[in-house]
């Protein structure tokens, strides 16, 4: 639900921008598709660039399987919905990663009806080891491509590097930390500059605050790095260390007790944007509750919001705590996942805020908020991100819960699900357009049952395609069409009344007419 719903004060808005009033006349006029086009966002209804497709006509029986056998070495987690939207089939999908728990971990892309598209395993077992983090669709070079993180995660964070693919899932470049740092999981964002911004974490010795159970002394500690790299030739452009410009005492993170694994993290690096309105950085630190804006050029603090050293007159219900995702947006907008668990926790729940920061008059005030029902609180993760210029949609990933929430922008739930296994957590949640045509093969099991039998068809990572053209003869050189059959989720379950000895199968575009590639022949054993 959303509630307590204050406006911004008004700015000079570009034409394709669109108010809360506008947007009501939009509903009012022409339903909901009107007012989220008008909006100009991905919502739940609406039409990007690849429109709906046809719908094939079958000629074969056809449903949706609740197994794997086409891909039994595939185990993602269960994907339970609450709410299913309205429209499904918009060209934008779900992106998020399953890590820690005892099964599979990597990246997932999900359709808006909850079901799988796209899952890369890349670690089993839960292991520290080897995870994927903050998987989203970004653009490089004018193209879209699949991004995250993937390394070990240690004390909190991560060291590893970041990963681009393209919409046929073939790596186009993988990016590294410069400076002998190892690149973070919490922030990697592309920039139309052709640059990534990073962070990482470097450890120092340093004169540490006292803490509850332990006097001041001189000790090991981490800091936060912010870089701007390069792509192409990994030069770093910039970089900004927080125990440079952040003291000590900011932190509401206690020390711990003197030991061999005690190291403090006193300010934990968790975000980058950049700010729309003048380029600059904003810099997210969970554990000093506040976040930052840092001149590019000069890495200097140009000014803080929130915590205990705030340049800002924070407003009634604008405090966070121990918040993630920080992004800037249009018109002194910003959401942020405000976490408010920690330990301790500061609230009941985690929070989805909008606020409106006035630089000009250092004050900051509420817009508005999004909790979950039945109540959610995330101790670490989460992101909050508007689908248009706000307002408009909103999609909420609810952090270490696994749960993911699209508003409209009267609050209410559009589409709500989680991961559904035991100890399962995920990092962030995006909605995106995606065009995924994988260079692999379909894959396809065959089971006789007498003289018929049934086909698992599946496509690890295909959105393009609608329909199965089922080929048999006695041979696998010697194949006729059988007939044609609707696809139903990641994998379909297709029956032959009388099924020939040899199988094999072709995805179909939303036409119908295109085959887009075929999977190896099978026998249908006797």
């Amino acid at each position: 639900m959303a509630d307590h719903v204050n406006h911004p004060p008004p700015n000079p808005a570009p034409s394709h921008t669109l108010d809360r009033r506008a947007f009501l006349t939009a509903l009012g006029a022409g339903g909901a598709a009107a007012a989220i086009a008008a909006c100009g966002g991905s919502g739940a209804v609406h039409r990007n660039g690849h429109g709906r497709r046809k719908r094939i006509t079958p000629t074969l029986d056809a449903s949706e399987s609740h197994g794997l056998l086409s891909a039994p070495e595939l185990k993602p987690p269960p994907i339970q919905v609450i709410t299913r939207p309205a429209v499904v089939d918009t060209g934008t999908y779900v992106f998020t990663d399953v890590h820690a728990g005892s099964g599979q971990q990597g990246p997932l892309i999900i359709d808006r009806a909850g079901r799988l598209v796209y899952f890369k395993p890349i670690s089993d077992g839960g292991t520290t080891a080897l995870r994927a983090f903050n998987v989203r669709v970004q653009h490089y070079r004018g193209e879209p491509v699949l991004t995250h993180w993937t390394g070990a995660t240690v004390y909190g964070h991560g060291q590893g590097h970041y990963e681009l693919y393209d919409q046929r899932y073939r790596l186009v470049t993988r990016v590294y930390a410069g400076n002998g740092y190892l690149g973070d999981l919490h922030e990697f964002r592309l920039t139309a500059r052709g640059t990534a911004l990073l962070t990482a974490y470097g450890q120092a010795v340093g004169d540490l605050p006292a803490g509850p159970d332990s006097p001041a002394r001189t000790g090991p500690y981490f800091y936060g790095v912010a870089q701007e790299v390069d792509v192409a030739t990994g030069k770093v452009l910039l970089q900004w260390r927080s125990d440079e410009h952040v003291p000590f005492s900011a932190s509401y993170q206690a020390v711990p007790p003197a030991g061999p694994r005690a190291i403090w993290d006193s300010f934990h690096i968790n975000c980058i944007a950049v700010d729309p309105s003048d380029g600059n950085l904003i810099v997210s630190s969970r554990f000093m509750w506040a976040f930052y804006k840092v001149d590019r050029h000069t890495g200097q603090v140009i000014w803080t919001c929130g915590g205990r050293d705030s340049d800002f007159e924070m407003g009634h219900d604008t405090h966070f705590a121990f918040q993630h995702h920080v992004v800037p947006h249009e018109h002194g907008v910003f959401t942020i996942f405000d976490n408010e668990g920690g330990p301790p926790n500061e609230a009941r729940q985690s929070r989805a805020l909008v606020l409106y920061v006035d630089e000009q008059r250092r004050q900051v005030s509420f817009l508005r908020q999004y909790r979950h029902r039945p109540p959610v609180l995330s101790e670490a993760e989460g992101s909050v991100q508007p689908l248009a210029t706000y307002p408009c949609n909103v999609f909420v990933g609810w952090g270490d819960s696994t749960y993911f929430t699209e508003y409209d922008p009267d609050g209410t739930v559009v589409l709500d699900a989680h991961l559904d296994a035991p100890g399962v957590l995920s990092y962030r949640a995006f909605q995106a357009a995606w065009r995924g045509t994988p260079e692999t093969p379909p894959r396809l099991i065959a089971v006789r049952d007498g003289r018929a039998a049934r086909l698992y068809a599946s496509w690890n990572g295909s959105t393009e395609f609608r329909g199965w053209r089922v080929l048999g003869g006695p041979g696998a050189n010697a194949l006729s069409m059988l007939g044609v059959a609707e696809s139903h989720g990641f994998e379909t379950e297709i029956r032959l009344h009388r099924a020939p000895s040899h199988v094999a199968v072709e995805p179909l575009d939303g036409s119908g007419d295109t085959v887009l590639a075929r999977s190896a022949a099978v026998v249908i054993g006797a």
